[in-house]
């Protein structure tokens, strides 16, 4: 009987091995620990990531709490600069740059001289930014930065750079090549009328701008397409355009391509671009598809007489695009003597409501004037009449007191005879005569 037990039990504690491994496995598949005395050592030694989600988040309190402690203590905040006020801070960053080719290389300021051309250094920008922050200001004299690693340091240096970068753009923009050329000849003293305004406002917009253009005039990403003026290769370009609408009618006009052409290698190769002047003025690459003829010109020069065979046999074409160029020319000669018209009936205009506004400021003015003068008349009149009433009443007064009837005249005293006078306020002779009772 007693193996038969024994069987039983073996039995008993096989079933309860099944039952616990249907456990642990459906525990695994809900992500839920398994609630037996038992360790399961499965269990224990799943990463965190499989547990329930109770015990992660058990085990992500202290986590948390180091999280919000750490927001509870924001970081000091970099003083940013003054540099309107601190100009030095501006000279020791051009200073920093200056002497250091591979600085200069690195920040896209230079090609490199020698066998350095085109290559850059194995430092990157930002380590040159940190860099350029220690010297100029984790070393500054006043302190201000000296708390503050290079990490939090550099991204001002970096605005400050890209900064000058916008201010050099611009005042190149305003200055063009002919006045930066007088600039940086030392010949500012010879700008005068409008260059001389441009230069001042350079001046008040960006002091540093001979060692900005110093640095940054040779810079491989520095363009001046945008500063080209009457005189540089903006006309060149422009006839060259002209030349692709219509094709050439004399051999004047293909000896002109094949200078224009020469010059054009010459200036590729010294640049060492392969790119036409249309390309390079206007930045686009559909125009390369799309060049001028030139070596086929350069090849019918020499043969005067086969150009001249071409142009019989094309008169046709020439015809049309000589037609087109006095088309073109007619049109605009066309909108210039309109502009002139109207500009010239526009001042007939000006001029007549200027003279019709003078005339009636004159009759005005004309109209007050005489409205004074009769105001002065009628004030004289008024003052006559007063000056003649206050004498009659004055005669009136001396006939009273002498006790006689008064007779007014004016004359000498010879014609008044035994009678007495009296001179009133105005000179006049007032005689008295007796009357006769």
């Amino acid at each position: 009987m007693a193996p038969k037990k024994k069987a039983k039990d073996m039995t008993i504690e096989g079933l309860q091995a099944q039952i616990s491994a249907a456990e642990t496995k459906v525990a695994k598949k809900r992500g839920r620990p398994r609630k037996d005395s038992v360790p399961q050592p499965d269990v224990v030694d799943q990463p965190k990531a499989k547990r329930g989600r109770k015990a992660a988040a058990a085990e992500d309190v202290p986590l948390a709490a180091a999280k919000v402690k750490a927001e509870k203590e924001p970081e000091v905040p970099v003083p940013s600069p003054k540099w309107k006020n601190e100009p030095h801070l501006t000279q020791k960053i051009l200073g920093f740059i200056e002497p250091r080719e591979r600085c200069r290389t690195s920040l896209n300021m230079s090609k490199g001289t020698g066998e350095d051309a085109g290559e850059h250094d194995e430092k990157t920008q930002t380590a040159w930014f940190k860099e350029i922050a220690v010297e100029v200001l984790q070393k500054d004299p006043s302190g201000r930065w000296a708390e503050f690693d290079a990490e939090r340091l550099f991204p001002v240096i970096r605005n400050r750079i890209g900064r000058l970068r916008t201010k050099f753009v611009k005042c190149q923009k305003l200055l063009g090549e002919t006045g930066s050329g007088i600039v940086m000849d030392d010949r500012e003293d010879e700008l005068a009328g409008n260059f001389r305004n441009i230069w001042d406002q350079v001046l008040g917009m960006c002091p540093e701008y001979k060692r900005l253009h110093a640095l940054l005039a040779s810079s491989p990403v520095y363009d001046k397409s945008a500063c080209s003026n009457s005189g540089t290769a903006l006309d060149s370009d422009l006839s060259i355009l002209l030349r692709q609408s219509s094709t050439p009618s004399t051999e004047n006009l293909l000896e002109i391509n094949d200078s224009d052409a020469d010059d054009d290698e010459l200036e590729s190769s010294e640049r060492g671009t392969s790119l036409p002047p249309v390309a390079a003025l206007f930045g686009s690459d559909d125009i390369v598809a799309t060049p001028i003829p030139k070596k086929a010109a350069t090849t019918t020069v020499p043969a005067k007489t086969k150009v001249e065979t071409k142009t019989e046999t094309k008169g046709p074409v020439q015809n049309a695009g000589q037609k087109r160029r006095n088309n073109m020319l007619s049109a605009i000669e066309d909108i210039n003597a309109k502009q002139s018209d109207m500009l010239l009936s526009v001042t007939k205009m000006k001029l007549g409501q200027k003279a019709t506004q003078e005339a009636a400021e004159r009759a005005a003015r004309f109209k007050e004037a005489e409205a004074a003068r009769q105001f002065q008349r009628e004030e004289a009149e008024l003052g006559r009449a007063h000056e003649r009433e206050m004498m009659d009443k004055k005669l009136e007064l001396v006939r009273i007191q002498h006790g006689q009837p008064m007779a007014m005249g004016m004359g000498n005293s010879g014609a008044m005879g035994n009678g007495s006078q009296m001179r009133v306020g105005d000179g006049s002779l007032i005689s008295l005569l007796p009357v006769s009772k």
